[in-house]
């Protein structure tokens, strides 16, 4: 995998930021993902970037609570447009032409998000999290979930952000975490110290 570090047990290990990363965070257990999002977001939001959350809202809803418990003022940096949450299957909605994501359209609600985002902050840099890729594959559509990363690693040509996948282990098997971590710059897996719900 490209970028990617392997631990002991055969996942890959931990992650960084970048301005540009693409990475992916494997988990078993919707608490383990929501810290670390959070861990991924709050530093970012504290030094002045944007964020956005393109969540389920199970997910978003944990998230935003997780980030309040660590002194984020979410109503504030909503209000200001540095904070920006949208429900992953309704977005996914926006730029889904004939079962695959279109380009241009997600260009026009993606790019046009993170664009925005990226302007009202007073760090050029916007920290994304996304998991709809992981609904695509959910849905039983690996194709469409691959086309989507690859139409993230486009636009990370053109904005200065940084990317934080989340994908539920138990949907993958070995072939599949191999395909998906060649698509991003780091990954991490957490299949052996993920904590219980």
């Amino acid at each position: 995998m490209e970028g990617g570090d392997v631990s002991h047990d055969g996942m890959p290990s931990d992650l960084g930021v970048s301005d540009r990363g693409h990475e992916v965070q494997y988990y078993e257990h919707s608490r383990f993902l929501v810290t670390r999002v959070a861990d991924f977001i709050a530093p970012g939001l504290q030094a002045g970037e944007a964020a956005a959350l393109i969540a389920i809202p199970k997910h978003a809803d944990l998230i935003t609570a997780e980030l309040v418990a660590r002194g984020i003022d979410v109503d504030a940096a909503t209000k200001n447009g540095v904070l920006v949450s949208l429900d992953a299957v309704e977005t996914l909605g926006k730029f889904m032409l004939a079962g695959r994501p279109d380009p241009a359209l997600f260009q026009a609600v993606i790019g046009a998000t993170i664009e925005s985002a990226r302007a009202r902050a007073s760090v050029s840099i916007v920290r994304a999290f996304g998991e709809m890729v992981a609904v695509l594959w959910a849905q039983g559509r690996p194709g469409a979930a691959i086309a989507l990363e690859d139409l993230w690693n486009r636009l990370l040509g053109h904005h200065p952000f940084s990317l934080l996948c989340g994908y539920p282990i138990d949907q993958l098997d070995a072939s599949d975490i191999e395909k998906v971590s060649a698509l991003h710059t780091r990954a991490a897996g957490t299949k052996a110290t993920a904590p219980s719900t």
